[in-house]
């Protein structure tokens, strides 16, 4: 092999891994993104969750401090 046919494949590597550089990070800003999306769906979830829990929990202590007052205990 001649110097020139040398320098030229590795040139040819060269733009090839530089192109598949790119292309990794454009893809991995595309996942960070879907990511950030779905940890702010879950978080709202989570709010909603709590919520309601609260929620749920408070009518049923009234509800069962009602029932214990009828019924005597």
């Amino acid at each position: 092999m001649t110097d020139d046919r040398i320098y030229r494949e590795l040139g040819e590597i060269s733009a090839k891994l530089t192109a598949l550089d790119k292309k990794l990070d454009d893809n991995l800003g595309g996942v960070a993104k879907r990511l950030d999306d779905h940890e702010q769906r879950l978080r709202h979830v989570e709010k909603v969750s709590l919520r309601n829990g609260f929620i749920a929990g408070g009518i049923v202590s009234v509800g069962i401090a009602f029932i214990k007052q009828k019924l005597g205990f």
